[in-house]
């Protein structure tokens, strides 16, 4: 009987629910600071502040759910061996590769004198072990846990979720939003990486804060991406703006390079991104469906960019 994406979120421990909010806790105000110098945006304007309104207000709720988008997402009745493969994989891919060089090391010697003292293996022995190795990775290609579900179209370990009535087309408008992190799948798929819970949680966090401030977040004239068309441009621009400002915000820790090795931004890079740098760094101002000036340095024009056609 297939075994359910949905049933393996289930089981993953309840303790991973209180890490994931231990890094919302402590990280959130970090990640802001680094976006805002990022994007040159704010969820609060002066203006707003001034005269004492919200501004753009986005929690952050910690779920144990997931998007319907996995629930019908199966696997076949061997996963356990599957995920037993996936833990041996390095070691298969040696083995494969290694088996293979080794015969040719043995013929080499086999042409030089007293080759019995050097050679005590077969040629179909150490081909059989390649064989197998590459057999089994064929395998584990085929059903690849973390391979279907990264295969999904849509934001899956958290979401950005919006307001996009039609009442909000205005550019000065703020409209409500909240992300959701979905701790159940950030720890399910923590483990098929092979990395920590908080390293993942933070990526999933500064991903979907990217998203809070490319479309509520305000540039120096107050002007916001207006809900209505953020829901309507295209999701290759929406995710390739969320993904430079994960990628470059998650330079302000330390260890970012272990992660990237492993992570290898997979859960994020998986489209083209028609992104070019602009405004001293920041590429927002010219991607959006205008091109006001950033708060730091009074950068960009007021002309629409070609690109921002897809908004």
């Amino acid at each position: 009987m297939p075994i359910k994406l949905t049933d393996l979120i289930a089981r993953v421990p309840a303790e991973v629910e209180a890490r994931v909010r231990r890094i919302r806790d402590q990280v959130r105000p970090i990640v802001q600071e680094a976006l805002r110098a990022e994007c040159r945006l704010v969820l609060r304007t002066p203006e707003e502040t001034e005269q004492k309104r919200p501004g753009a207000h986005v929690p952050v709720e910690v779920e144990p759910g997931y998007p319907v988008v996995l629930q019908h997402i199966a696997f076949p009745d061997d996963f356990e061996r599957i995920m037993l493969l996936g833990r041996y994989r390095a070691l298969l891919e040696q083995a494969r590769n290694g088996a293979s060089g080794l015969v040719r090391l043995r013929d080499e010697l086999m042409q030089r004198s007293e080759p019995g003292r050097w050679v005590s293996a077969t040629a179909s022995d150490l081909q059989s072990v390649s064989n197998w190795s590459a057999a089994l990775l064929k395998v584990l290609d085929q059903h690849d846990p973390l391979k279907t579900v990264l295969s999904v179209s849509q934001d899956f370990l958290g979401v950005y979720e919006y307001d996009a009535k039609g009442l909000f087309v205005d550019e000065m408008a703020v409209n409500r939003a909240t992300i959701r992190l979905y701790w159940g799948v950030i720890g399910l798929v923590s483990e098929w990486l092979g990395c920590e819970v908080e390293d993942l949680a933070i990526v999933v966090l500064i991903h979907e804060l990217a998203h809070a401030y490319t479309q509520n977040g305000a540039d120096i004239e107050g002007r916001r991406w207006a809900a209505l068309s953020f829901a309507k441009a295209e999701t290759a621009l929406k995710e390739g703006l969320a993904q430079y400002y994960t990628d470059r915000c998650y330079a302000v820790w330390s260890d970012a390079t272990a992660l990237l090795s492993k992570f290898s931004w997979t859960c994020y890079r998986g489209k083209p991104s028609p992104i070019e740098p602009t405004c001293r760094g920041s590429k927002i101002h010219r991607l959006r469906p205008f091109a006001a000036p950033c708060w730091k340095c009074g950068d960009g024009t007021k002309v629409n960019c070609p690109i921002s056609t897809y908004a």
